[in-house]
């Protein structure tokens, strides 16, 4: 029904770099980043209250603050930590696909998709791999200035070369199309 030609290589993987980490993913990133903010203000509230209760600091108040100062690095550590995770996890992602093209002796792959009513078909133009997948799969439906990419629950992605499907007028067509097929699929 569809089929379509790309390259993949370092630009590729680019463009699409907004879309590599899941929603699921970026949530859990957030929530662990606000969870370390919030632990870490919850500590500078607590250490305002203990030393403007008593300035003397006596022994209970100064193992209570030296907790306190305990949480609020651990919290502060939890932010920077996960914020710097987050910013470089899609870039790991792409340069270990790199890695392996490298691996095997290429710096890009050219690879058809082709779309029939029942799965998706891989084929590797440049080692001759072929892989099929079920469109049940498919979960995230991403759009980019060149291409149309799908993601499937495990993180592999399929690439849709755009320029193609608009020079043919199958771009709409093509749209609803996988609208349908992926049932799963989240915009």
């Amino acid at each position: 029904m569809f089929e379509t030609t790309n390259v993949i290589n370092k630009d590729t993987f680019l463009e699409i770099k907004r879309y590599i980490i899941s929603p699921k993913d970026k949530r859990t990133y957030a929530l662990f980043i606000i969870a370390g903010f919030c632990l870490a203000l919850i500590a500078v509230v607590c250490v305002l209250l203990i030393v403007s209760e008593d300035p003397n600091y006596n022994g209970y108040y100064a193992a209570a603050l030296g907790m306190l100062v305990a949480a609020f690095g651990i919290g502060l550590a939890v932010v920077i930590g996960m914020t710097i995770r987050y910013f470089r996890l899609a870039n790991m992602i792409i340069k270990a696909n790199l890695n392996r093209f490298k691996e095997d002796g290429y710096t890009e792959i050219l690879q058809t998709s082709s779309f029939t009513d029942d799965k998706i078909k891989i084929h590797n133009l440049t080692n001759g791999a072929t892989v099929e997948i079920g469109y049940n799969v498919v979960c995230r439906f991403a759009e980019t200035k060149n291409f149309y990419t799908l993601f499937t629950k495990a993180g592999q992605f399929i690439l849709v070369n755009k320029i193609s499907l608009i020079e043919t007028d199958k771009n709409e067509e093509f749209v609803q199309f996988v609208k349908e097929k992926c049932f799963n699929r989240k915009e």
